[in-house]
C-alpha cells in the first residue's frame, strides 16, 4: 500500500453519521437523510459570469436539485433556494400535487374489461389448473370466449366443475 493514500473514517456524532455527501441522521427509529457539506466546502461551483455556455451553468443547477431531491428524505427545498438565492438565484416553489391536478383527468380511464394486448389468468375454482393467455382483443371479448369454450366443452375439463374465474390482467 503507498504510504501518501491516506483513509479517513467518520464517526457518528448525536446520531448524525456522514457518508459521503449524504447526513444519516437517527431520530428515535427513524432515519433521515439530507445533503452533507465538509466544513471546508465553499459552495462556489461555477461562476455564472464565466465563459462556460449557458447549458452547463443550467445544467449545474438542475444536478444539484435533482440530487437534493433524490438524496433528502425531508424537506430541503428552502434550504437549497437560500444557497441558490446567495449566489444571485431565484427559486419559485411549485407544489407537485395541485387541487386542479386532483380534481381534473386529462384522460378516461379504461376499464380492465377494455384493454387490448393484455396477458392474462383463467384460474379453475376447483383446483390449481389455470390458464396464462395473451390476446390482442378487448379482454372482456376473449374472457366471453373462454366462458363458451367451458360450457360448450365440459367435458375436455374431466373432474372439473366447469366454475372458473376468468382472470383480470396479469401485468
Amino acid at each position: 500500500m503507498n504510504e501518501a493514500i491516506l483513509f479517513e473514517m467518520e464517526k457518528k456524532e448525536n446520531g448524525r453519521l456522514p457518508l459521503l455527501d449524504v447526513m444519516v441522521s437517527r431520530e428515535g427509529v427513524t432515519l433521515t437523510s439530507s445533503i452533507y457539506r465538509k466544513g471546508t466546502h465553499t459552495d462556489w461551483l461555477l461562476d455564472y459570469n464565466s465563459c462556460h455556455p449557458v447549458a452547463h451553468k443550467r445544467s449545474v443547477v438542475k444536478t444539484l436539485w435533482s440530487r437534493a431531491e433524490k438524496v433528502c428524505s425531508v424537506g430541503e427545498s428552502e434550504v437549497a433556494a437560500r444557497l441558490l438565492r446567495k449566489h444571485g438565484v431565484e427559486v419559485t416553489h411549485k407544489p407537485r400535487n395541485t387541487l386542479h391536478g386532483a380534481l381534473t383527468k386529462v384522460k378516461d380511464t379504461e376499464s380492465q374489461a377494455d384493454r387490448i394486448g393484455v396477458v392474462y389468468d383463467v384460474k379453475c375454482k376447483d383446483c390449481e389448473i389455470h390458464y396464462v393467455g395473451e390476446t390482442g382483443k378487448k379482454l372482456a371479448t376473449r374472457l366471453q370466449e373462454h366462458q363458451r369454450a367451458v360450457d360448450l366443452i365440459n367435458e375436455c375439463f374431466a373432474g372439473h366443475s366447469g366454475v372458473w374465474t376468468l382472470g383480470l390482467p396479469v401485468a
